[in-house]
């Protein structure tokens, strides 16, 4: 546990005033960890993370609790999944912190994601976003919700190869310095 923290939050650490940890702070810290989210062994930073059932159960509630705050645009998605890792297949947490690590390059700032974070993304980042259920669900909700004067979004049964669509088309018809949000 006490390596685990020491990842997350530093050497230095105050562990008695631990009350005013920000969950951006904590997901920026894990996701500059590494290079790989995905690495094994002795590399794998994160799964010394995740080894930890307390910091891992509280990482859970932190996204939990931040996902049903009142303005939060975080989904949780409806369908069961995994948080942790099972054998060789990656839980949420591992796909989040690697999604995050793409969307955010180390700086996670969960408050502001909008439209116009999927507009760089290579077709392999929306792979990595995608992969994290969380991300899926939130990302999906953000481009359903531009449904309106100019864009028609009817339900969206396939988001990689729609996601991959969109973002080609919107930038060869708009441009590369779009707005979502200002359509």
């Amino acid at each position: 546990l006490l390596k685990a923290v020491k990842l997350v939050l530093g050497e230095d650490v105050d562990l008695n005033n631990l009350e005013d940890i920000d969950v951006n702070e904590i997901l920026s810290n894990i996701v500059g960890l590494t290079n790989d989210i995905n690495a094994s062994g002795d590399d794998d930073e994160v799964g010394q993370i995740l080894d930890s059932n307390i910091l891992t159960d509280t990482i859970i509630s932190f996204i939990e609790d931040f996902a049903s705050g009142e303005d939060s645009v975080i989904k949780l998605p409806e369908d069961d999944f995994s948080w942790k890792d099972e054998g060789n297949n990656p839980g949420e947490i591992r796909n989040l912190l690697g999604a995050l690590k793409v969307l955010f390059n180390g700086d996670v700032d969960l408050e502001n994601i909008d439209a116009n974070i999927i507009m760089d993304l290579s077709d392999s980042d929306v792979d990595t976003v995608l992969d994290s259920k969380i991300l899926y669900a939130t990302i999906k909700d953000i481009i359903e919700s531009l449904d309106g004067d100019v864009l028609v979004v009817n339900p969206i049964t396939d988001l990689n190869s729609e996601l991959k669509a969109l973002i080609k088309a919107v930038k060869l018809v708009l441009g590369e310095d779009i707005d979502l949000n200002n359509l």
